[in-house]
């Protein structure tokens, strides 16, 4: 079952406990052009300190990693230029951040709120540089050191199937009542995919079901027509 768990490779500095799947086409590793699929292509996800965050159907790299920020992090340019950094700034039971970056991000999802903290861009595996993640800040390549931040590193394969997923306008052969519910992953085979509608025992935020089961297209080269949740 799909949860906010974003599966089990944890990383603690710079040492990968798990080889991340290789049971997907890759998507990277330098993904040219942009998508003009889904509903929409950049999605608001959060404000915060006047910074708003956006996501993007727009899948760059070999996956996901997920930062545990507990201390201040560097965001380097290529060239190794300071780009920007996250600080946390902890109150108590309460962590503020101090984010130093543009007035609008894009990345796979950045919600820095106290009860959330989550900071997760796309990325290159971490197996090829021994020193930096190689992660994507609005459509760049940027780096962070390893030994700077605990991470967690998830290929598309695996991060997709530790969501739920809503099915946009994109997906065809799809009913209107059909985009109302909320699916698991069941499996993945290239850009195809098979799902299966879950109960709303399954996640607060599922609001209709009906028992369905198929098969789908869910990205057109490196654009999801899928839409990601997860029950935060």
């Amino acid at each position: 079952m799909a949860s906010c768990n974003h599966g089990s490779q944890t990383v603690a500095g710079s040492k990968v406990v798990n080889e991340h799947s290789q049971n997907i086409k890759e998507l990277g590793p330098a993904l040219k052009g942009e998508c003009s699929v889904g509903d929409p292509p950049q999605l608001n996800i959060a404000e915060y300190k006047g910074i708003t965050f956006f996501t993007e159907n727009t899948m760059r790299g070999r996956g996901v990693v997920h930062l545990s920020i507990n201390q201040k992090v560097d965001i380097l340019n290529l060239d190794k230029t300071l780009y920007g950094s996250i600080a946390p700034k902890i109150d108590g039971e309460f962590t503020d951040y101090e984010i130093n970056l543009p007035k609008t991000v894009i990345a796979r999802q950045i919600i820095p709120y106290s009860e959330l903290r989550i900071f997760e861009f796309d990325s290159e595996s971490p197996q090829q540089d021994n020193t930096y993640l190689t992660v994507y800040i609005n459509k760049e390549r940027k780096l962070i050191l390893k030994k700077d931040v605990p991470y967690r590193f998830l290929s598309w394969n695996d991060y997709i199937k530790s969501a739920f997923v809503r099915l946009t306008t994109a997906v065809q052969n799809i009913s209107i009542a059909e985009r109302k519910y909320m699916y698991q992953v069941v499996e993945i085979k290239d850009d195809a995919m098979s799902i299966r509608s879950v109960p709303k025992s399954a996640c607060d935020y599922v609001e209709d079901y009906k028992p369905i089961s198929k098969w789908i297209k869910w990205r057109t080269d490196h654009c999801k027509l899928i839409e990601f949740n997860f029950c935060y």
